[in-house]
Protein backbone atom coordinates (compact mmCIF):
# COMPACT_ATOMS: atom_id res chain seq x y z
CA UNK A 1 0.00 0.00 0.00
CA UNK A 2 1.45 3.52 -0.87
CA UNK A 3 0.83 5.40 2.18
CA UNK A 4 3.90 8.16 2.61
CA UNK A 5 2.53 11.21 3.96
CA UNK A 6 -0.64 11.09 2.56
CA UNK A 7 -2.80 11.26 5.59
CA UNK A 8 -1.09 14.80 6.18
CA UNK A 9 -1.66 15.82 2.98
CA UNK A 10 -5.05 14.70 1.94
CA UNK A 11 -5.70 16.45 5.45
CA UNK A 12 -4.34 19.68 4.88
CA UNK A 13 -6.26 19.88 1.49
CA UNK A 14 -9.33 19.26 2.76
CA UNK A 15 -9.77 21.57 5.74
CA UNK A 16 -11.86 24.31 5.02
CA UNK A 17 -9.77 26.87 6.27
CA UNK A 18 -6.09 28.67 6.64
CA UNK A 19 -3.01 26.71 8.33
CA UNK A 20 -2.50 30.06 9.93
CA UNK A 21 -5.65 29.52 12.13
CA UNK A 22 -5.65 27.03 15.04
CA UNK A 23 -9.03 25.97 15.06
CA UNK A 24 -9.41 23.00 17.55
CA UNK A 25 -7.42 20.97 19.62
CA UNK A 26 -4.39 20.09 18.29
CA UNK A 27 -4.28 22.66 15.64
CA UNK A 28 -5.62 22.68 11.67
CA UNK A 29 -3.67 19.49 10.92
CA UNK A 30 -5.18 17.59 13.89
CA UNK A 31 -1.46 17.18 15.30
CA UNK A 32 -0.19 19.69 17.02
CA UNK A 33 2.09 20.80 14.42
CA UNK A 34 1.89 24.52 12.99
CA UNK A 35 3.45 25.35 9.09
CA UNK A 36 3.83 29.37 10.37
CA UNK A 37 7.54 30.56 10.63
CA UNK A 38 9.65 33.38 11.66
CA UNK A 39 7.98 32.53 15.37
CA UNK A 40 10.05 33.93 18.76
CA UNK A 41 12.12 31.44 20.52
CA UNK A 42 11.35 32.91 23.82
CA UNK A 43 7.92 33.79 25.70
CA UNK A 44 8.53 36.44 28.01
CA UNK A 45 7.70 39.75 28.64
CA UNK A 46 10.38 40.57 25.90
CA UNK A 47 8.54 39.10 23.38
CA UNK A 48 4.27 40.17 25.07
CA UNK A 49 2.22 41.62 22.53
CA UNK A 50 -1.16 41.75 25.44
CA UNK A 51 -2.31 39.37 27.98
CA UNK A 52 -5.96 39.68 29.30
CA UNK A 53 -7.29 38.55 32.58
CA UNK A 54 -9.55 35.49 32.79
CA UNK A 55 -12.89 35.33 34.84
CA UNK A 56 -12.10 31.51 35.36
CA UNK A 57 -10.00 28.47 34.66
CA UNK A 58 -10.28 25.93 32.13
CA UNK A 59 -7.59 22.87 30.71
CA UNK A 60 -9.18 23.54 27.19
CA UNK A 61 -6.96 24.71 24.60
CA UNK A 62 -8.24 28.03 23.09
CA UNK A 63 -9.39 27.89 19.21
CA UNK A 64 -8.35 30.62 16.94
CA UNK A 65 -10.34 31.25 13.68
CA UNK A 66 -10.96 34.35 11.71
CA UNK A 67 -9.26 36.79 14.12
CA UNK A 68 -11.34 35.64 17.09
CA UNK A 69 -9.86 33.39 19.69
CA UNK A 70 -12.70 31.02 21.82
CA UNK A 71 -12.15 29.42 24.99
CA UNK A 72 -13.75 27.75 27.81
CA UNK A 73 -13.92 27.85 31.73
CA UNK A 74 -15.82 27.43 34.85
CA UNK A 75 -16.23 30.54 37.52
CA UNK A 76 -16.35 29.54 40.97
CA UNK A 77 -18.95 31.68 42.01
CA UNK A 78 -22.13 30.34 40.63
CA UNK A 79 -20.86 26.92 39.32
CA UNK A 80 -21.30 28.79 35.98
CA UNK A 81 -19.40 27.42 32.93
CA UNK A 82 -18.86 30.31 30.54
CA UNK A 83 -18.11 30.12 26.43
CA UNK A 84 -15.76 32.88 25.69
CA UNK A 85 -14.35 34.69 22.47
CA UNK A 86 -11.21 37.48 22.45
CA UNK A 87 -10.33 39.52 19.48
CA UNK A 88 -7.02 38.09 18.60
CA UNK A 89 -5.60 41.28 17.69
CA UNK A 90 -5.81 43.31 21.14
CA UNK A 91 -6.98 40.63 23.37
CA UNK A 92 -10.37 42.65 24.23
CA UNK A 93 -13.21 40.42 25.15
CA UNK A 94 -15.86 40.41 22.71
CA UNK A 95 -18.50 38.32 24.56
CA UNK A 96 -18.79 36.04 27.35
CA UNK A 97 -21.93 33.80 27.55
CA UNK A 98 -22.63 31.68 30.73
CA UNK A 99 -24.10 28.48 29.60
CA UNK A 100 -24.40 25.71 32.07
CA UNK A 101 -23.97 24.62 35.46
CA UNK A 102 -21.55 22.19 36.90
CA UNK A 103 -21.38 20.21 40.20
CA UNK A 104 -18.42 19.61 42.00
CA UNK A 105 -14.86 18.60 39.92
CA UNK A 106 -13.84 15.18 40.86
CA UNK A 107 -10.37 15.07 42.75
CA UNK A 108 -9.45 18.99 42.06
CA UNK A 109 -9.92 18.59 38.09
CA UNK A 110 -10.97 21.41 36.03
CA UNK A 111 -14.82 20.99 34.23
CA UNK A 112 -13.91 22.99 31.14
CA UNK A 113 -11.88 20.57 29.27
CA UNK A 114 -12.69 19.70 25.72
CA UNK A 115 -11.20 22.57 23.61
CA UNK A 116 -13.93 24.36 21.20
CA UNK A 117 -13.84 23.42 17.39
CA UNK A 118 -14.34 26.42 15.09
CA UNK A 119 -14.84 27.72 11.64
CA UNK A 120 -16.24 30.52 9.53
CA UNK A 121 -19.89 29.77 10.70
CA UNK A 122 -19.08 30.03 14.28
CA UNK A 123 -17.68 27.45 17.61
CA UNK A 124 -18.59 24.81 18.81
CA UNK A 125 -18.04 24.20 22.81
CA UNK A 126 -18.28 20.94 24.73
CA UNK A 127 -18.30 20.58 28.38
CA UNK A 128 -17.46 18.09 30.81
CA UNK A 129 -20.87 17.47 32.14
CA UNK A 130 -22.01 16.46 28.26
CA UNK A 131 -23.32 20.18 26.65
CA UNK A 132 -22.55 20.95 24.07
CA UNK A 133 -23.25 24.33 22.15
CA UNK A 134 -22.64 26.32 18.80
CA UNK A 135 -22.49 29.75 18.73
CA UNK A 136 -22.01 32.26 15.65
CA UNK A 137 -18.99 34.59 15.70
CA UNK A 138 -21.45 37.31 16.95
CA UNK A 139 -21.95 34.99 19.97
CA UNK A 140 -25.61 34.61 18.87
CA UNK A 141 -26.37 30.92 20.09
CA UNK A 142 -27.50 28.37 16.95
CA UNK A 143 -28.04 25.14 19.21
CA UNK A 144 -27.35 22.99 21.62
CA UNK A 145 -27.71 19.41 23.23
CA UNK A 146 -27.21 18.13 26.30
CA UNK A 147 -25.43 14.51 24.97
CA UNK A 148 -26.01 13.23 29.21
CA UNK A 149 -29.54 13.01 28.32
CA UNK A 150 -29.77 12.18 24.65
CA UNK A 151 -26.76 9.16 25.05
CA UNK A 152 -26.47 8.61 28.80
CA UNK A 153 -24.00 10.13 31.80
CA UNK A 154 -20.75 11.14 31.60
CA UNK A 155 -19.63 8.37 33.69
CA UNK A 156 -15.87 8.94 34.24
CA UNK A 157 -13.72 8.33 37.13
CA UNK A 158 -12.45 12.33 36.36
CA UNK A 159 -13.94 14.48 34.61
CA UNK A 160 -14.76 13.75 30.62
CA UNK A 161 -12.27 16.04 28.35
CA UNK A 162 -12.20 14.99 25.04
CA UNK A 163 -12.22 17.09 22.42
CA UNK A 164 -14.95 17.40 19.41
CA UNK A 165 -13.58 17.52 15.84
CA UNK A 166 -14.71 19.77 12.89
CA UNK A 167 -14.13 17.42 9.49
CA UNK A 168 -15.64 18.26 6.67
CA UNK A 169 -18.54 19.94 6.89
CA UNK A 170 -18.99 17.54 9.89
CA UNK A 171 -18.94 17.45 13.88
CA UNK A 172 -17.61 14.28 15.41
CA UNK A 173 -17.57 13.73 19.48
CA UNK A 174 -16.54 10.34 21.12
CA UNK A 175 -17.21 9.06 24.63
CA UNK A 176 -15.65 6.36 26.03
CA UNK A 177 -16.85 5.98 29.54
CA UNK A 178 -17.48 3.55 32.45
CA UNK A 179 -20.92 1.28 32.45
CA UNK A 180 -21.95 1.96 35.32
CA UNK A 181 -25.02 4.77 35.71
CA UNK A 182 -23.97 7.15 38.47
CA UNK A 183 -26.15 7.23 41.69
CA UNK A 184 -28.86 8.93 41.56
CA UNK A 185 -29.07 9.11 37.49
CA UNK A 186 -32.81 7.70 36.05
CA UNK A 187 -31.23 7.34 32.52
CA UNK A 188 -32.34 3.72 31.20
CA UNK A 189 -30.46 3.37 27.97
CA UNK A 190 -27.56 2.04 26.91
CA UNK A 191 -24.52 3.01 28.56
CA UNK A 192 -21.97 1.70 25.81
CA UNK A 193 -19.35 4.07 24.73
CA UNK A 194 -20.14 6.12 21.23
CA UNK A 195 -18.77 8.15 18.56
CA UNK A 196 -21.38 10.55 17.87
CA UNK A 197 -21.59 12.92 14.47
CA UNK A 198 -23.72 15.85 14.03
CA UNK A 199 -24.48 18.72 11.31
CA UNK A 200 -23.05 21.50 12.68
CA UNK A 201 -24.93 23.84 10.82
CA UNK A 202 -28.16 23.59 12.58
CA UNK A 203 -26.90 20.33 15.61
CA UNK A 204 -29.06 17.29 13.66
CA UNK A 205 -27.57 13.98 14.72
CA UNK A 206 -26.30 12.49 11.73
CA UNK A 207 -25.22 8.95 13.61
CA UNK A 208 -24.20 7.84 16.64
CA UNK A 209 -22.46 4.25 16.72
CA UNK A 210 -21.74 2.19 19.66
CA UNK A 211 -18.01 1.38 20.44
CA UNK A 212 -18.02 -1.95 22.02
CA UNK A 213 -15.37 -3.47 24.61
CA UNK A 214 -14.93 -5.73 26.85
CA UNK A 215 -12.62 -3.60 29.29
CA UNK A 216 -12.95 -3.70 32.95
CA UNK A 217 -13.67 -1.07 35.40
CA UNK A 218 -11.20 2.60 34.96
CA UNK A 219 -9.69 1.02 31.91
CA UNK A 220 -13.14 1.55 29.82
CA UNK A 221 -12.05 5.61 30.37
CA UNK A 222 -10.43 7.43 27.62
CA UNK A 223 -9.50 10.72 27.41
CA UNK A 224 -8.60 10.93 23.89
CA UNK A 225 -9.72 13.07 20.87
CA UNK A 226 -10.07 11.23 17.67
CA UNK A 227 -7.84 11.46 15.05
CA UNK A 228 -7.84 11.41 10.87
CA UNK A 229 -5.07 9.28 8.80
CA UNK A 230 -5.89 7.95 5.16
CA UNK A 231 -4.84 4.59 3.69
CA UNK A 232 -4.63 4.26 -0.31
CA UNK A 233 -6.33 7.59 -0.16
CA UNK A 234 -9.70 6.32 1.94
CA UNK A 235 -10.50 8.71 5.22
CA UNK A 236 -10.49 6.86 8.91
CA UNK A 237 -11.57 8.21 12.32
CA UNK A 238 -9.15 6.37 14.55
CA UNK A 239 -10.11 6.29 18.08
CA UNK A 240 -8.02 5.25 21.21
CA UNK A 241 -8.84 4.02 24.25
CA UNK A 242 -10.72 1.14 26.70
CA UNK A 243 -7.88 -1.46 25.50
CA UNK A 244 -8.54 -0.97 21.65
CA UNK A 245 -7.65 0.96 18.75
CA UNK A 246 -10.49 1.45 16.17
CA UNK A 247 -10.64 2.93 12.52
CA UNK A 248 -14.01 3.86 11.71
CA UNK A 249 -15.82 4.74 8.57
CA UNK A 250 -16.33 8.79 8.68
CA UNK A 251 -19.81 8.99 7.10
CA UNK A 252 -21.45 6.20 8.77
CA UNK A 253 -19.17 5.84 11.93
CA UNK A 254 -19.08 1.97 11.10
CA UNK A 255 -16.26 0.46 12.78
CA UNK A 256 -13.68 -1.15 10.05
CA UNK A 257 -10.85 -2.57 11.88
CA UNK A 258 -9.81 -2.72 15.48
CA UNK A 259 -6.51 -3.83 17.13
CA UNK A 260 -6.56 -5.41 20.94
CA UNK A 261 -3.34 -3.38 22.34
CA UNK A 262 -4.02 -3.91 25.93
CA UNK A 263 -4.96 -7.96 26.41
CA UNK A 264 -4.05 -7.88 30.40
CA UNK A 265 -7.71 -7.13 31.53
CA UNK A 266 -5.98 -4.66 34.06
CA UNK A 267 -8.61 -2.29 35.83
CA UNK A 268 -6.91 1.03 35.76
CA UNK A 269 -5.78 0.98 32.43
CA UNK A 270 -7.38 4.46 31.24
CA UNK A 271 -5.77 6.15 28.57
CA UNK A 272 -5.39 10.21 28.28
CA UNK A 273 -2.44 11.85 25.53
CA UNK A 274 -4.31 11.91 22.02
CA UNK A 275 -2.28 10.02 19.58
CA UNK A 276 -0.33 10.98 16.47
CA UNK A 277 -0.01 9.88 12.87
CA UNK A 278 2.30 10.94 9.89
CA UNK A 279 0.36 9.19 7.32
CA UNK A 280 2.64 6.01 7.50
CA UNK A 281 2.36 4.82 11.42
CA UNK A 282 -0.08 5.91 13.52
CA UNK A 283 1.93 6.89 17.47
CA UNK A 284 0.22 5.71 20.22
CA UNK A 285 0.73 5.27 24.65
CA UNK A 286 0.16 2.44 26.39
CA UNK A 287 -1.86 3.01 30.10
CA UNK A 288 -0.42 5.69 32.07
CA UNK A 289 2.92 6.56 30.79
CA UNK A 290 4.33 2.77 30.40
CA UNK A 291 5.93 3.06 26.92
CA UNK A 292 4.62 4.06 23.61
CA UNK A 293 3.95 1.72 20.32
CA UNK A 294 4.07 2.46 16.78
CA UNK A 295 1.74 1.07 13.99
CA UNK A 296 1.47 0.69 10.61
CA UNK A 297 -1.50 1.93 8.86
CA UNK A 298 -1.29 -0.83 6.27
CA UNK A 299 -1.54 -3.43 8.58
CA UNK A 300 -3.91 -2.18 10.71
CA UNK A 301 -6.47 -1.35 7.68
CA UNK A 302 -6.03 -5.10 6.90
CA UNK A 303 -7.57 -6.08 10.45
CA UNK A 304 -5.56 -9.27 10.34
CA UNK A 305 -5.98 -10.43 14.01
CA UNK A 306 -3.31 -12.74 13.14
CA UNK A 307 -0.19 -10.34 12.02
CA UNK A 308 0.77 -7.53 14.49
CA UNK A 309 0.61 -4.06 13.18
CA UNK A 310 3.01 -2.82 15.53
CA UNK A 311 6.16 -1.60 14.05
CA UNK A 312 8.57 -0.90 17.38
CA UNK A 313 7.96 -0.45 20.84
CA UNK A 314 9.50 2.41 23.46
CA UNK A 315 9.79 0.92 27.05
CA UNK A 316 10.77 3.88 29.03
CA UNK A 317 8.95 6.26 30.36
CA UNK A 318 6.60 8.01 28.39
CA UNK A 319 3.78 10.43 28.43
CA UNK A 320 0.97 9.92 30.67
CA UNK A 321 -1.07 12.89 29.89
CA UNK A 322 0.29 15.47 27.22
CA UNK A 323 0.27 14.09 23.42
CA UNK A 324 2.68 13.91 21.59
CA UNK A 325 4.14 15.69 17.89
CA UNK A 326 5.84 14.23 15.20
CA UNK A 327 8.62 16.66 12.91
CA UNK A 328 10.46 15.93 10.15
CA UNK A 329 10.61 12.18 11.04
CA UNK A 330 11.11 11.83 14.65
CA UNK A 331 8.36 11.94 17.45
CA UNK A 332 8.80 14.02 20.48
CA UNK A 333 7.35 12.80 23.98
CA UNK A 334 7.06 14.61 27.65
CA UNK A 335 7.14 12.42 30.23
CA UNK A 336 5.74 14.57 32.67
CA UNK A 337 6.27 13.20 36.32
CA UNK A 338 10.11 12.96 35.23
CA UNK A 339 9.82 16.43 33.54
CA UNK A 340 11.75 14.75 29.90
CA UNK A 341 11.51 14.95 26.72
CA UNK A 342 12.38 12.47 24.53
CA UNK A 343 13.52 12.20 20.63
CA UNK A 344 12.73 8.25 18.95
CA UNK A 345 13.10 8.44 15.13
CA UNK A 346 9.97 7.77 13.94
CA UNK A 347 10.64 5.09 11.79
CA UNK A 348 12.26 2.42 14.17
CA UNK A 349 11.69 4.03 17.55
CA UNK A 350 15.34 4.05 18.23
CA UNK A 351 16.06 6.81 21.25
CA UNK A 352 17.60 9.93 19.78
CA UNK A 353 18.40 11.37 23.39
CA UNK A 354 16.54 12.54 26.38
CA UNK A 355 16.39 15.65 27.86
CA UNK A 356 15.58 17.29 31.07
CA UNK A 357 13.10 20.16 31.69
CA UNK A 358 12.24 22.48 33.91
CA UNK A 359 11.55 20.61 37.09
CA UNK A 360 8.93 23.10 38.95
CA UNK A 361 6.11 21.05 38.11
CA UNK A 362 4.07 18.06 36.47
CA UNK A 363 3.44 18.91 32.06
CA UNK A 364 -0.01 18.37 31.53
CA UNK A 365 -0.37 20.64 28.65
CA UNK A 366 0.39 19.03 25.04
CA UNK A 367 3.31 19.33 22.81
CA UNK A 368 3.30 22.16 19.76
CA UNK A 369 5.52 22.49 17.17
CA UNK A 370 6.46 24.96 14.34
CA UNK A 371 9.24 26.81 12.91
CA UNK A 372 11.84 24.35 14.13
CA UNK A 373 10.63 24.58 17.75
CA UNK A 374 9.13 22.73 19.92
CA UNK A 375 6.79 24.65 22.86
CA UNK A 376 5.64 23.03 26.38
CA UNK A 377 4.49 24.71 28.81
CA UNK A 378 4.14 22.89 32.73
CA UNK A 379 1.51 23.10 35.35
CA UNK A 380 3.21 26.07 37.10
CA UNK A 381 3.34 28.44 33.66
CA UNK A 382 6.39 27.46 33.14
CA UNK A 383 7.37 27.82 29.21
CA UNK A 384 10.16 25.94 27.48
CA UNK A 385 11.20 26.32 24.08
CA UNK A 386 13.09 23.22 22.87
CA UNK A 387 15.25 23.34 19.35
CA UNK A 388 13.18 20.43 17.72
CA UNK A 389 16.41 18.73 16.39
CA UNK A 390 17.00 15.32 16.44
CA UNK A 391 20.84 15.42 17.19
CA UNK A 392 20.77 17.26 20.32
CA UNK A 393 18.94 18.41 23.04
CA UNK A 394 18.85 21.92 23.06
CA UNK A 395 16.51 24.54 25.54
CA UNK A 396 16.17 27.64 23.26
CA UNK A 397 14.74 29.93 26.60
CA UNK A 398 12.63 29.03 29.67
CA UNK A 399 10.50 32.04 31.57
CA UNK A 400 8.42 31.09 34.51
CA UNK A 401 4.93 32.88 34.60
CA UNK A 402 4.14 30.87 37.82
CA UNK A 403 0.42 30.91 37.19
CA UNK A 404 -1.45 27.62 38.14
CA UNK A 405 -3.16 25.70 36.97
CA UNK A 406 -1.51 25.93 33.69
CA UNK A 407 -2.98 22.54 31.87
CA UNK A 408 -3.63 24.49 28.38
CA UNK A 409 -1.49 23.75 25.38
CA UNK A 410 0.23 26.54 23.29
CA UNK A 411 -1.85 27.50 20.17
CA UNK A 412 -0.73 29.08 17.19
CA UNK A 413 -2.23 31.64 14.86
CA UNK A 414 -1.03 34.29 12.25
CA UNK A 415 2.39 34.62 13.19
CA UNK A 416 1.69 34.87 16.98
CA UNK A 417 1.26 31.79 19.86
CA UNK A 418 -1.09 32.12 22.71
CA UNK A 419 -0.82 30.86 26.04
CA UNK A 420 -3.78 30.12 28.59
CA UNK A 421 -2.68 30.22 32.32
CA UNK A 422 -4.79 29.75 35.50
CA UNK A 423 -5.29 34.02 35.56
CA UNK A 424 -4.94 34.86 32.11
CA UNK A 425 -4.51 34.61 28.06
CA UNK A 426 -1.12 35.96 26.43
CA UNK A 427 -0.29 36.76 23.08
CA UNK A 428 3.55 36.48 22.33
CA UNK A 429 4.99 37.96 18.52
CA UNK A 430 8.66 38.20 17.36
CA UNK A 431 9.71 41.42 17.30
Amino acid sequence: MRLAFIGFIVLTASLPLLAADWPQFRGAFLNGVSDETDLPDRLDPNTLVWKTPLPGVGESTPAICGGRIYLTGSEKGDNALFAMCIHAADGKPLWKKNVSQYVKPVRGTAVASPSPAADATGVVFLFSNGYLVKFGPDGKQLWSHDLAKMYGPMAHLWNYSNSPVLYKGRLYVVVMRMTGLPKGSDYTGSMAAYLACFDPADGKPLFHVERPTDAVFESHDSYTTPIIAAVDGVEQMILHGADYLTGHDLTTGKEMWRYHFSKEKRRMDRIIPTPVTDGVRVYCTYPRGDSVFAAELSKLAKGDTNVSPVAWEYEKTSPDVPSPVVVDGYLYLVAERKKTLTCLEAATGREQWVGQLDKGDKYHASITAADGKLYLVNRKGTVSVVAADPKEFRVLSTYAFDEKPTDSSIAIANGKLYLRTGEHLYCFSKK
